[in-house]
């Protein structure tokens, strides 16, 4: 089933981690094909008639082109993450099309094609580790572009700090990232959601619901699980809430049984998780068939997925996520961005992914061409003073991360429509109690 194959145990995004994952040892090709260059069309001086005399006739001169510029990518195009591994792919691959439709890349004056080398890490930190290595020094890449969460994101960041070539991706929480690296990443550079405003959307969405206020978590014990869990239990009690319980426990883990009874034991009428999908469809149809009915619930990584209302149907309605893109913002490149994603992907997370990734690739670009050079380190000092108008907002950096601010999305039918702020011109009515329930 397609749906099946979609979701293939996605992680998402969102987003998450707090330790570094150590970075494995040398690189290797793990034998994927690099996706194909998207060539710059080919253009033609137009042609001038030759005068009657004897003099050359006039030409106009085509711009000087150099030698193609490789960037590289270690994606998980197989593995747990692979659906959200392939919006990233999908992102990248647009900016780079779009530059080589236009001529090329402007560096110094000199056009040159741009070359997209993808190798898929299969969800997996060590060969991410291996595949960032090969791309560099086997490839050739100046630059590495994309990832997906701190598992991945980490090691990688470790690779470019190493070989001093920058990397910059999307879908990875700052905190926890910059919290990998005590010393400060010198490379590496991050542009997602702050887990400190992240996690407390939740409380701000459930504030337009009636409930007691008490909150069980169910958290994995992931490093996104665990920071973010942490998170929620300190800024419950600011927001007039309570955790009343908390269950931890390993990825694959399908029997929710035992903490169920002791959350609904516990009257908790607000469910906050983060887990991967399958993780969370289970414990989704547990808390249903025990008869735990909390009024307001969110899945962070499980329900970003398309496949969460499917698969649930009414169980999964008014499930809450947070979210980072919203077209009613209209930052400079909105509009293409609908044009070529909008009706591909509706409101969702795949749209907000692939958009973002988009934007992450715009901002390497602009610091190749103010750098006037591919040189990575020329690259690497541009990044750190840019200052770019991209669709994700005016991209600046403050220790190589740059904060997009989030909100709280929920699924409504087939949409995961906006729920706050409150008082946002594009807000949508909240759901609560869940009709599923």
């Amino acid at each position: 089933m397609a749906l099946r194959r979609r979701l293939a145990l996605a992680f998402l995004l969102l987003l998450v981690s707090a330790l570094a994952v150590a970075a494995a040892g040398c690189g290797g090709n793990s034998g994927e094909e690099a996706t194909p260059a998207t060539e710059a069309p080919a253009t033609e001086a137009p042609a001038t008639e030759a005068p009657a005399t004897t003099e050359a006739p006039a030409t106009t001169e085509a711009p000087a082109t150099g030698e193609p510029i490789v960037i590289g990518s270690t994606l998980p195009l197989s593995g747990p993450l692979a659906t959200l591994g392939g919006l990233v792919q999908e992102g990248i691959a647009t900016a780079i099309a779009d530059v080589n439709a236009a001529g090329g890349i402007d560096v110094g004056g000199t056009t040159h094609e741009l070359v997209h080398e993808v190798l898929d890490n299969q969800s997996d930190p060590n060969l991410a580790t291996q595949q960032a290595r090969a791309l560099v020094e086997e490839k050739g890449a100046v630059a590495l572009l994309g990832s997906f969460t701190p598992p991945l994101s980490i090691p990688i960041s470790n690779v470019a700090d190493q070989l001093q070539v920058p990397a910059i991706f999307t879908n990875t929480p700052v905190r926890a990232w910059l919290a990998a690296n005590p010393d400060g990443w010198k490379f590496a550079w991050d542009m997602f959601v702050d887990e400190n405003q992240q996690t407390q959307l939740v409380y701000e969405a459930a504030d337009r619901a009636e409930t007691n206020k008490k909150v069980a978590l169910f958290t994995d014990t992931e490093d996104d699980g665990i920071v973010m869990g942490a998170l929620w239990e300190k800024f419950a009690p600011e927001w007039g809430y309570e955790v009343v319980y908390r269950a931890n426990f390993p990825i694959g883990t399908a029997d929710f049984k035992s903490f169920i009874e002791e959350a609904k034991a516990a009257e908790a009428e607000v469910v906050v998780a983060q887990m991967i999908p399958p993780d969370g469809l289970a414990l989704w149809n547990q808390m249903k068939a025990l008869g735990f009915a909390p009024k307001v619930a969110q899945c962070e990584k499980c329900a970003h997925f398309a496949g969460w209302p499917i698969e649930l149907g009414e169980l999964g309605e008014g499930t809450l996520m947070f979210g980072w893109w919203d077209p009613a913002d209209a930052n400079p490149g909105t509009d293409h961005m609908m044009e070529v994603f909008g009706a591909k992907y509706g409101e969702t997370t795949e749209l907000e992914t692939t958009v973002t990734n988009y934007a992450v690739a715009t901002v390497l670009f602009d610091a190749i061409t103010r750098a006037g050079s591919a040189d990575p380190a020329a690259i690497n000092e541009a990044l750190a003073a840019t200052d770019f108008a991209s669709v994700v907002g005016q991209v600046a950096f403050e220790s190589n991360a740059f904060v997009i601010p989030a909100f709280e999305r929920q699924w409504q039918g087939s949409a995961q429509v906006r729920v706050t702020p409150a008082d946002h011109p594009a807000v949508a009515p909240f759901v609560s109690p869940l009709p599923g329930f």
